[in-house]
């Protein structure tokens, strides 16, 4: 007797796959052979190319008198009374970090 769990493992089964040049290979070696070179591809990066017209789509945030002040030198007592004024298992931001952490 065919249970529907089984019965729907038998009517997806994967059988064969196509492969970039749109011809079908068959076998679970060839399959995988096409899956493995389909993903390779897909998450390989070639380099991020030139990306001046994505960024111009960027609206600014941070101006420069901001950025000035971001990259000055921080003071070291000014850290320590953030983190120590910090409630310790409390999680302060969307990381889901607590503040016992650092």
């Amino acid at each position: 007797m065919v249970t529907l769990t089984l019965r729907f493992f038998i009517d997806n089964a994967v059988d064969r796959i196509a492969n970039a040049d749109g011809g079908m290979v068959e076998g679970e070696g060839e399959i995988e052979r096409v899956a493995c070179l389909c993903f390779t591809d897909l998450f390989t990066t070639r380099g991020p190319g030139d990306i001046r017209m994505l960024l111009s789509c960027i609206s600014v945030r941070v101006a420069d008198n901001m950025n000035i002040f971001l990259q000055s030198e921080f003071i070291v007592e000014e850290v320590l009374l953030a983190v120590w004024g910090m409630a310790p298992v409390k999680v302060a931001g969307s990381d889901g970090t607590p503040a016992l952490f650092y």
